[in-house]
C-alpha cells in the first residue's frame, strides 16, 4: 500500500511538472501572436488627432502672407512681406523659382484652374504671372490709390478689383432758389479679361463699398456697401440689374448659391437675410447668432448646396462664444449648431478660428486651436480631428492637402483626410 501510494505521487508529481511547462510556454508564446497580429493589423480611419506631415517649404526671408495650390496637387505658389512670389514642387518641397517684381506685401495669390497663371496682389498694383515659365506678363493697377479688394472667378478668365473714387462736380439748387457747386464720390469697380488684360466692364456703385461677390459662372456680381444696400450687376456689361433694400447696416458678408437663384447676406446687426435673385424680393430673415453692439463681431455665411447655408460669427472678445449654424436655405429651419469644444483643464469655451465647406461640398472643416475637424454637412457628424501647426493659408482645390503658415517664413503642406 505504501508503494502504491508513492507511484501515485510520483504520477502526481509529474503531471503537475507537465502542467507548469505548459503554462510557461503559453505565458510566453500568447504575448508574441498577440503583438504580430496588432503589428499586421489594417490601420482604423482617422478619427482621432493624427498628424500627417508631408514636407515643410523653407527659404522667405519674411512671414508669409498668402498661397495657392494648383489643381493637380502639384505646384505650391507662396507670398511673403519680402516682396516676393515663391514656386515649389509639392511633392519634393523643392524651390523651382522666385519671382519679383512686387514692391509691397503679397497679400493675395490666385491660380487659374487650367494651370497657366498666377494672378498676385499687393496694395499698390496686380500682377499676372506665367506659371510654367515664371514670366511676368503684365500689371493692373488703381489709378487712385491703393487697391483694397481683388477677386479672380472661378473660371479663372475674369478678375474684378478696387478701381478707386470717381470725383463728379455739379452744381444743385436749394429750396431757396440758391445754387452751389458740390462733388459726389462714386465707387469704381474695374473688370478685366485676365488673359488679354483688356477692359469688360466699369462698374459705378454710389456709395463705399465694404463687400464685394462674384457669382459661380460669372455672369453677375453682388456688391454691398455701407448703407447696407446690395447691388446686383452685369459682369459682362456693368449695368446695375436690381438693389436689394432691407439692411439697417453696412454689409458684412455675402454668398450666392451654385444655382444662382438665391443670395445671402449679413450685417454687423447679426441678422442674416435671404433673397431672390429673380425678384429682388426679401424672401426670409434668419437670426439666431448674438451679436454685442460694443464688438465688431462679424456673422459669415457660405453656400455648400442650394439648400443649405452655413453661418458662423467671428469672434474679437477672449470669453465671447461662437458657433457654426446650418440652414435649410429654403425653409429657414435651423438644422443643428456646432459648438466649440471645451479647452484643456479649463471651463472656458475654444474658438472656432476657421470655417470653411469642402470642393465637394459634403464635409464642413473647421479649426480649433492647433486642429482642424472635418463635420458632415447633411448630419453635422464628426468626421475626424487632425492635429496641424500654424496659421491656415490655403487648401488644394480638391481639400486634400493644407497649407499652414509656420515659425513666420516657412510653410508646412499636410495630407487631409476630408471625404
Amino acid at each position: 500500500m505504501y508503494k502504491v501510494k508513492g507511484i501515485s505521487m510520483k504520477r502526481n508529481l509529474t503531471a503537475l511538472m507537465i502542467f507548469l511547462v505548459v503554462q510557461l510556454l503559453l505565458w510566453k508564446v500568447i504575448p508574441i501572436i498577440s503583438r504580430t497580429a496588432h503589428k499586421n493589423a489594417s490601420k482604423p480611419e482617422v478619427s482621432q488627432e493624427t498628424n500627417i506631415l508631408q514636407t515643410t517649404l523653407k527659404g522667405h526671408a519674411l512671414k508669409v502672407s498668402s498661397a495657392a495650390i494648383t489643381t493637380d496637387n502639384k505646384t505650391v505658389i507662396s507670398g511673403s512681406e519680402d516682396n516676393t512670389i515663391k514656386i515649389w514642387n509639392l511633392e519634393t518641397g523643392q524651390l523651382k523659382r522666385t519671382l519679383t517684381g512686387h514692391t509691397g506685401v503679397v497679400n493675395y495669390l490666385s491660380v487659374t484652374s487650367d494651370g497657366k497663371y498666377i494672378v498676385s496682389a499687393e496694395s499698390k498694383n496686380i500682377r499676372i504671372w506665367n506659371l510654367l515659365t515664371g514670366a511676368f506678363i503684365r500689371e493692373l493697377e488703381n489709378p487712385n490709390g491703393t487697391i483694397n479688394f481683388v477677386e479672380t472667378s472661378q473660371d479663372g478668365k475674369t478678375i474684378v478689383m478696387d478701381g478707386g473714387t470717381q470725383i463728379i462736380k455739379t452744381t444743385k439748387v436749394d429750396q431757396s432758389g440758391y445754387s452751389y457747386k458740390t462733388e459726389i464720390t462714386k465707387y469704381i469697380i474695374n473688370v478685366f479679361d485676365l488673359q488679354s488684360g483688356t477692359s469688360i466692364s466699369r462698374i459705378v456703385n454710389d456709395n463705399l463699398l465694404t463687400k464685394v461677390e462674384i457669382s459661380p459662372s460669372g455672369n453677375i456680381l453682388v456688391s454691398g456697401d455701407n448703407t447696407g444696400k446690395l447691388n446686383i450687376w452685369n459682369l459682362r456689361t456693368g449695368r446695375l440689374q436690381k438693389t436689394l433694400i432691407g439692411h439697417e447696416f453696412e454689409i458684412k458678408s455675402i454668398a450666392i448659391s451654385p444655382d444662382e437663384k438665391t443670395i445671402v447676406s449679413t450685417d454687423k446687426d447679426g441678422q442674416i437675410k435671404i433673397w431672390d435673385v429673380a425678384s429682388g424680393k426679401l424672401k426670409i430673415t434668419f437670426t439666431g447668432h448674438q451679436i454685442q453692439s460694443y464688438t465688431d463681431n462679424v456673422v459669415k455665411v457660405l453656400i455648400p448646396d442650394n439648400n443649405t447655408l452655413v453661418s458662423w460669427k467671428t469672434n474679437t472678445i477672449y470669453l465671447n462664444k461662437n458657433d457654426v449654424k446650418v440652414w435649410n436655405l429654403q425653409t429657414g429651419e435651423l438644422k443643428y449648431t456646432l459648438q466649440p469644444p471645451k479647452k484643456q483643464n479649463s471651463d472656458l469655451d475654444s474658438y472656432f478660428y476657421f470655417v470653411t465647406v469642402s470642393p465637394d461640398a459634403k464635409n464642413l472643416i473647421t479649426q480649433v486651436e492647433n486642429s482642424i475637424q472635418t463635420w458632415k454637412v447633411a448630419t453635422g457628424n464628426l468626421q475626424n480631428t487632425i492635429k496641424i501647426q500654424g496659421d491656415i493659408l490655403a487648401f488644394s482645390p480638391d481639400g486634400s492637402i493644407l497649407a499652414t503658415r509656420v515659425e513666420e517664413n516657412n510653410i508646412n503642406l499636410q495630407q487631409i483626410n476630408t471625404k
